[in-house]
């Protein structure tokens, strides 16, 4: 069980031939999550891309030629296959255009996949 849920403040009932669940402090639970991944560090593209001497233009390009992600409607989207992993957090900018953020784990990803194709880091 989650460290953060006390089994001992979960109450189960019956009503009308249904099992109801409530947990007391769930709500502390709720935000501890929404705190977890408002902590969790998202970049741009053009963070990472800077690390290899790209644009961000060239590292978009190159990630859509991997058929990682698609540009739709002026925005880039991470294919089907991608998109629960926890790469990306679509973020709204102040224009109301939406940006892709990369997670640290998506940020591993783009550089696992510009490793497998020799293409080193110029600055760590």
């Amino acid at each position: 069980m989650n460290k953060h849920l006390n089994p001992e403040k979960i109450r189960y009932c019956w009503r009308n031939g249904a099992l109801y669940v409530h947990y007391h402090d769930l709500r502390d639970y709720i935000f501890a999550l929404a705190k977890k991944e408002h902590e969790t560090e998202y970049c741009s593209i053009q963070s990472i891309a800077s690390a290899y001497g790209m644009s961000a233009v060239r590292l978009n390009q190159y990630l859509c030629a991997k058929h990682i992600q698609y540009r739709r409607g002026g925005v880039w989207h991470l294919n089907s296959r991608y998109a629960n992993r926890g790469y990306v957090l679509n973020k709204t900018g102040k224009n109301s255009k939406t940006h892709l953020r990369w997670s640290s784990k998506g940020k591993d990803f783009i550089e696992s996949l510009l490793a497998q194709d020799e293409i080193e880091k110029i600055h760590k």
